[in-house]
């Protein structure tokens, strides 16, 4: 979208989000699962199988986008537009007697932009988009005690259509893409990757995952990325101080600045003052940082992106 920050103003002033269930099937507290109207199974060890829908929805208002020239560049002025999506399926989760515990999940979105043209574009040519089509389908095992001497769900294995997020999501967050014939641009409803496999080792203290996923973008770019990441905390050290991580990747795409790169990953967040007696008000203090670094072999400009941030949690007030 190319727009004038001085000038243009878009504002979603609707934005609704009923969550009919959100639990996911690994950590749940027992009274959000009871409390559940869509889970209709319970079996042993807290097995279970229940259904889900989250609804969204936005209207946007906005002047001067495009420089003041949405309609030279788009065909048609980009002022008001709204966007919707509903989620919905089932996820479930089966624990054995001594191996571990299966788990999956299957949903749709349901995607619509209506009653104009939105900021990006994406459906200038299209109109209003209503698109029904598959999010997550994905199956996956978690060992739970079955290798005791090294942790509760050591090994997590996964694979199907399911979102991949490394750290807090910096790096890899959406492997999916909307807008255009999809709808919903905006809203973002969708995530998954078009099939990700993903082990997982959960050893004390350090977490490492290895990945492989094809994104599930529009126009298909053919984007596969494979690689692995850490994580490490720090809590052992001093309680709640914080964890440090990063990772490796390798990317092959149809798109020639995209293809073949390799790209390497480091981050950390802290709580520094959990190491010091006596400064109560200042422990709440978060400082987070994160590095990547894009490196081509195909005669493109190398990438770098990074961030730091700082936070402090009123644990107080509500």
């Amino acid at each position: 979208m190319i727009c004038s920050i001085k000038t243009t103003k878009l504002i979603a002033f609707i934005s609704f989000l009923m969550v009919g269930s959100f639990v996911t099937g690994y950590a749940f507290a027992e009274e959000t699962a009871d409390a559940n109207p869509l889970r209709f199974y319970k079996g042993q060890n807290g097995s279970y199988l229940e259904g889900f829908i989250k609804t969204e929805a936005a209207y946007f208002t906005q002047n001067n986008s495009w420089f003041g020239e949405s309609r030279a560049n788009l065909g048609k002025k980009s002022d008001h537009w709204w966007e919707s999506a509903i989620t919905a399926g089932i996820q479930s989760s089966y624990f054995f007697e001594s191996n571990g515990e299966m788990y999956g999940k299957v949903d749709a979105v349901q995607a619509n932009t209506g009653n104009g043209i939105d900021a990006a574009g994406s459906n200038a040519e299209l109109g209003n988009v209503s698109d029904l089509r598959m999010e997550h389908a994905y199956v996956g095992w978690r060992s739970g005690d079955l290798f005791s001497s090294l942790g509760k769900d050591f090994l997590d294995i996964s694979f199907g259509r399911q979102q991949y997020i490394a750290g807090n999501g910096f790096l890899f967050f959406d492997e999916s893409s909307d807008g255009g014939k999809r709808g919903a641009f905006w809203i973002g409803p969708r995530h998954a990757a078009d099939y990700t496999g993903i082990i997982r080792l959960n050893f004390d203290q350090l977490k490492t995952d290895f990945v492989y996923f094809k994104a599930d973008d529009n126009p298909n770019s053919d984007t596969k990325v494979a690689g692995t990441t850490l994580d490490y905390s720090l809590d052992k050290l001093v309680d709640k101080l914080g964890n440090v991580g990063g990772g490796f990747y390798y990317l092959d795409s149809n798109i020639d600045s995209r293809d073949k790169m390799k790209v390497y990953d480091g981050r950390i967040s802290i709580n520094p003052f959990q190491a010091f007696e006596g400064l109560a008000v200042l422990k709440p203090f978060k400082l987070e940082a994160e590095y990547v670094y894009e490196d081509s072999d195909n005669n493109f400009d190398e990438g770098h992106g990074w961030y730091v941030s700082g936070a402090y949690q009123f644990e107080q007030i509500p």
